[in-house]
């Protein structure tokens, strides 16, 4: 029997920035952030990820990958 792991993923880190674009802070990866803005972590990767204007946006912030 040959175990075999899925190799980990690198974390992206993350950009939290206002609505002027200014950085407010950086985390290492989407779940430091949801954590530590009290969010589930999948609002955040909708924020990340969506093409829509409507969605890049959580908790009145910008959310951009690094």
């Amino acid at each position: 029997f040959i175990e075999t792991s899925k190799p980990k993923t690198k974390a992206k880190k993350v950009l939290q920035l206002d609505l002027n674009y200014k950085v407010i802070n950086t985390y290492n990866s989407l779940s430091d952030a949801a954590k530590s803005m009290n969010l589930h972590v999948s609002n955040l990767h909708r924020a990340v990820n969506s093409n829509n204007s409507k969605y890049k946006t959580c908790r009145g912030f910008i959310w951009q990958y690094l």
